[in-house]
């Protein structure tokens, strides 16, 4: 699961960053987080492929527990310190 900020310099929006990591391969769950959820800009996320939108202040451990129980199953394998493919059902 990727968390992507909408707002991070040099991009005014979450868009650059979010086409660069689907680019790259990255095929798992995006969640943007947000102080302005209300951005016109996002409106479109999920269209886009965004898995979720999240205003920033409300990321807390009751959030994070939900993305994670919602998103785990979404989540492609990755590779552990040893160069092995880590699956999410060997991750526990």
């Amino acid at each position: 699961m990727d968390f992507l900020d909408n707002r991070i310099p040099p991009d005014s929006d979450f868009r650059n960053g979010f086409e660069n990591i689907r680019r790259a391969g990255y095929s798992g769950p995006v969640i943007v987080n947000s102080v302005t959820v209300d951005d016109p800009t996002l409106r479109d996320a999920i269209a886009l492929g965004v898995s979720r939108v999240v205003n920033k202040f409300d990321l807390r451990e009751e959030t994070l527990r939900e993305l994670i129980s919602t998103y785990w199953h979404d989540l492609p394998p990755r590779h552990s310190d040893h160069g092995q493919y880590v699956t999410a059902s060997q991750m526990g």
